[in-house]
């Protein structure tokens, strides 16, 4: 009797691993960092991306333990994920359709349930379900790898064998006893600036110079914006490399903030055995310096995670809790309280220190009324914008002169050296000058110096900032650093509402011929101030900048 053969078994198809969870939690972040190619990182999108990745394994793990099947797991986790990390956008969408906050998050609770209920339920197979949320996810993420990936690489390139910041053109000789304060307020326009843009006769340029200071009243900003105007007054160079090295279309800002982290400026001054204080903004390019001795900054996260965890569920639940997570406005206002009081505290801390503070004033949003207390949503919908403004320069300006006051407190031989400057001038906003006044406007900044034991020619009227820490390494510790040409640069989007639609940032055109003060129209200084400007009750210091305004080289 032959013997019967038994048909080969068809092998079992391997369950799909179910990866979709860990995808579709990635996905926001990559999304995010898609949309600020020019501003982002791998460095600052990793910390909110392993933060998230292993609270879903975790979710994950926890689930499996409970059910002892992957696939059902996994579906619950991934709807809990996109629940939570869609929440913020969802109340976008729903906005215009009046749903308020608990009936989202009922919904979200709902498609919660529903999910439980089709992982529990299901007699058949999962194993659909899995590949087809694994390709759903998987797409997702690799639409946003499609623009990350080739940027990133272009990075990389660009950098590829570039050299590191050097001050070997800058040796000097041993450091000085002074402290060096160099503080920058943001859009802090010079006085025809606000002039021209608010109507405002600002006095503290008078006031700066009866305390000593030299104002720069015909200075301007060699670049406005702040990343590329930091990034050369840090470096005391200008940034035409940055179009050979990056080419004149791209918007890729990461460049001018690496140069605005590890400075030039920062670690000669640490090489002559200064302390690096950097007193940090909420703003990411500022917010910290890896150079630094010391970083003080009220935001314990980036911008990045910021704008991500407040698109999450996070802020319903903590406000549920009774707790709130602080707004774009609150934030704004707790960091410009926190860096001033920080500087108060400074000046009893021993030396010798360089003390650099970025200040996010006046620059908006509007939070400071002049006596220090908020400006409430209702009064920024009531009140035109441009009294809010003066409301909140004169909170600034009163601040300045608190800190300037203990700054100059002790002797002469122990005071600072101390540069007050501006990144750049206001936003036009909704306005249109003509031409000429829009770059007056945009360019005009505050510069003022306090210089004591000046040894040799000090600032002019017309110094901008690229010149700034050239003349003082020069003259306090007799750096080879030869001033450059004071000039200003434009790119075609220079008046964009918003740095996010700059393009061709380092597309750079000469503008510093539109800034030159019309013949026989000079503009005010604080020696020619109107007889109607409220002037300071305090009396000049002994300090022979006060009279030194003569253009001088």
């Amino acid at each position: 009797m032959p013997e019967r053969r038994s048909m080969p078994r068809r092998p079992r198809l391997a369950r799909p691993l179910p990866l979709h969870p860990i995808l579709l939690a990635a996905y926001p972040i990559l999304f995010l960092w898609s949309q600020n190619l020019a501003e982002v990182t791998l460095a600052d999108a990793l910390p909110p991306l392993a933060q998230v990745t292993a609270a879903t394994l975790a979710l994950l793990t926890v689930l499996w333990l409970l059910l002892r099947n992957a696939a059902r797991a996994a579906i619950i986790a991934s709807a809990l994920v996109v629940a939570f990390l869609t929440f913020g956008h969802a109340q976008r969408l729903l906005a215009p359709l009046r749903v308020g906050h608990p009936v989202q998050f009922g919904g979200s609770l709902l498609f919660v349930a529903i999910a439980v209920l089709f992982a529990l339920r299901s007699t058949r197979s999962l194993a659909p379900a899995t590949s087809g949320l694994n390709i759903v996810a998987g797409v997702l993420v690799a639409v946003t790898l499609v623009s990350i990936v080739p940027r990133e690489l272009s990075r990389a390139g660009s950098e590829r064998g570039v050299a590191a910041p050097t001050t070997s053109d800058a040796e000097a000789g041993p450091a000085a006893p002074r402290d060096i304060y160099y503080l920058v307020f943001d859009r802090y326009g010079s006085e025809s600036s606000l002039r021209l843009r608010y109507g405002v006769d600002n006095d503290l340029p008078e006031w700066l110079v009866q305390q000593g200071f030299f104002v720069a009243d015909r200075s301007h900003a060699n670049y406005a914006r702040t990343p590329l105007s930091l990034a050369t007054s840090l470096n005391m160079r200008y940034l035409d490399d940055l179009t050979s090295r990056y080419g004149r279309e791209t918007n890729d800002l990461t460049p001018v903030y690496g140069m605005i982290k590890d400075h030039s400026v920062g670690r000669l001054l640490k090489s002559r055995g200064y302390r690096y204080v950097h007193i940090g903004s909420w703003w990411e390019a500022t917010r910290t310096s890896p150079i630094a001795d010391v970083n003080l900054n009220v935001a314990g996260e980036s911008e990045f995670s910021s704008v991500f965890y407040d698109s999450t569920m996070l802020p319903y639940l903590f406000g549920q809790a009774g707790k709130k997570r602080p707004t774009r406005r609150e934030a704004h206002r707790a960091s410009a309280l926190y860096q001033f009081e920080q500087l108060d505290k400074l000046v009893s801390m021993p030396g010798p220190k360089f003390v650099f503070g970025h200040v996010l004033l006046p620059h908006p949003p509007l939070v400071f009324h002049a006596d220090g207390s908020p400006i409430t949503p209702a009064e920024l919908r009531k009140t035109p914008a441009e009294e809010l403004y003066r409301e909140q320069l004169a909170f600034t300006n009163a601040r300045i002169r608190r800190l300037v006051e203990s700054l100059l407190s002790g002797p002469e031989a122990s005071r600072p050296i101390v540069i007050l400057q501006a990144d750049e001038g206001p936003y036009l906003e909704d306005r249109k000058p003509s031409q000429e006044d829009a770059y007056r406007i945009r360019y005009g900044i505050l510069n003022a110096f306090y210089l004591p034991d000046l040894q040799g020619a000090g600032p002019y009227p017309t110094i901008t900032p690229v010149n700034a820490f050239r003349l003082l390494l020069s003259r306090y510790f007799g750096a080879h650093l030869p001033l450059l040409p004071d000039r200003s640069f434009s790119w075609p989007t220079v008046f964009a509402p918003h740095p996010k639609y700059d393009q061709r940032i380092y597309d750079f055109t000469e503008i510093t011929h539109l800034l030159v003060t019309p013949s026989g129209s000079m503009p005010q200084s604080a020696s020619t101030v109107p007889a109607n400007r409220v002037r300071p009750r305090s009396s000049p210091r002994g300090n022979p900048q006060r009279a030194r305004r003569a253009h001088r080289r």
